[in-house]
């Protein structure tokens, strides 16, 4: 593969993003770490949110020992329309946790499919 794009560490790079060097140490970036995890889950809210991971659960995850609100952003979405046509409204982390939050109150099992970086 000798179209294979590398960084100047030899890192392999997306051939789709030939920008990537300077967006990765651009302001936009400023060169940290960014780790991703993504999974389903189901859960049984009761209300308008749910916790979805404590920042303890997430630090466990990442393999790391500071999550929290300046360098977490997660992306969830309903895994089941047909099981529930809630819709989600986003996330949000308070008092240590990660809730997923909806637009109507919910009382039945939900599928959470989600998406979660990790910045620092």
């Amino acid at each position: 593969m000798n179209d294979v794009l590398k960084d100047k560490n030899g890192n392999i790079m997306n051939p789709k993003i030939p920008r990537y060097e300077k967006l990765k140490n651009s302001t936009i970036n400023s060169g940290k770490a960014i780790k991703c995890i993504q999974g389903s889950i189901v859960k049984t809210p009761a209300g308008t949110s749910i916790i979805l991971f404590t920042m303890e659960e997430l630090n466990e995850l990442f393999g790391v020992s500071n999550c929290g609100t300046n360098n977490i952003v997660a992306f969830i979405t309903n895994g089941d329309g047909n099981a529930s046509s809630t819709h989600f409204d986003s996330t949000v982390i308070l008092d240590g946790r990660l809730y997923a939050t909806f637009t109507q109150t919910i009382s039945k099992q939900i599928r959470i499919n989600y998406l979660i970086f990790y910045i620092g």
